[in-house]
């Protein structure tokens, strides 16, 4: 993604599905299915279901299970089996300072000049990403690719790949959890670019804090601090 400034769609689908192996295909459809809602929190994932279904054996199936478990996605309960996981607001706060922890961490490696030399390409986006409605499926996902564009200025190929995986399971807490509660004033995008341009690298990353902790369905001052 070298010489790229707003990552496409297609560069975003082909960080988040990485089709080397039978586990990661029955990964990525469970995931595919978790974002379309066709399995929601507490539904049962029936592993030969799913084998049957993408016609594989039920070692692959077990394989990504295990991997949707650690990232947070499903939980294995006695007697009953692998469910998608209700998101409790410990997970959410949870989620929220790991992913302000990485943008911060980011923001230190590309404020200054990076986002002076981009600064019309973002500003653009942030402009148009700023002008569609806050609670739309279209605003998180062009609010993804505008902070994965941010974080891929960072040239940090591993810090970019984080920021994907906690972003996206903020991303299945927000489309099942999060979207029937009322929602703080968002600060702008325009305006986090504009303090971005700094040169100083404390204020750019009380800028990204301050950013993403507007916009939330409570109140920001219930976050914990989360000091660089």
């Amino acid at each position: 993604m070298e010489n790229k400034v707003i990552i496409s769609d297609e560069d975003l689908n082909s960080c988040w599905s990485q089709h080397d192996s039978l586990q990661r295909l029955v990964y990525d459809k469970l995931i595919a299915m978790f974002m379309s809602k066709e399995l929601v929190p507490g539904d049962v994932i029936n592993r030969k279901q799913i084998a049957e279904d993408m016609n594989v054996s039920v070692a692959p199936v077990l394989g990504a299970i295990v991997l949707l478990e650690q990232e947070g996605f499903v939980s294995t309960l006695p007697r009953k089996g692998t469910i998608v996981s209700p998101a409790k607001e410990s997970d959410i706060y949870g989620q929220l300072i790991v992913r302000e922890a990485l943008e911060a961490e980011a923001a230190m490696l590309y404020c200054g000049k990076r986002i002076k030399e981009n600064y019309d390409e973002l500003y653009a986006y942030a402009s148009k990403l700023d002008s569609v409605p806050t609670e739309s499926l279209e605003h998180s996902h062009m609010e993804t690719i505008f902070h994965a564009s941010l974080v891929n200025l960072a040239g940090v190929k591993s810090l970019f790949t984080e920021f994907l995986k906690i972003n996206r399971i903020g991303f299945f807490y927000k489309i099942n959890t999060m979207r029937n509660t009322p929602w703080t004033q968002s600060q702008r995008h325009v305006d986090l670019i504009d303090k971005l341009v700094t040169d100083d690298i404390e204020a750019a990353q009380a800028a990204i804090r301050s950013h993403l902790r507007s916009g939330k369905p409570f109140p920001a001052e219930r976050l914990p601090l989360c000091q660089g």
